[in-house]
């Protein structure tokens, strides 16, 4: 089965929740499955202001209309 993984930024910030994920991903790999990582932010924020939509944080959490269709768009490879 092919999964997306998608993390958000804060996430990678604690070094224990980054060694706890790699190796939660390490084994779905070894069970089989075909892993895509997605780094959000970098991808996100480009396509998104690229169409003209702004992104607003509250307390790190992403609040944007219309963000569903970019991150269809982005996921999807467009």
């Amino acid at each position: 089965m092919k999964l997306v993984i998608k993390f958000a930024g804060a996430l990678l910030e604690d070094k224990m929740t980054v060694q706890a994920l790699a190796g939660q991903i390490s084994s779905l790999a070894k069970q089989g499955h075909e892993i895509w990582s997605y780094m959000e932010a970098a991808y996100f924020h480009h396509d998104a202001k690229r169409l003209g939509i702004e992104s607003k944080f509250v307390a790190g959490l992403r609040v944007t209309i219309a963000t569903r269709d970019v991150a269809v768009m982005v996921f999807a490879g467009f």
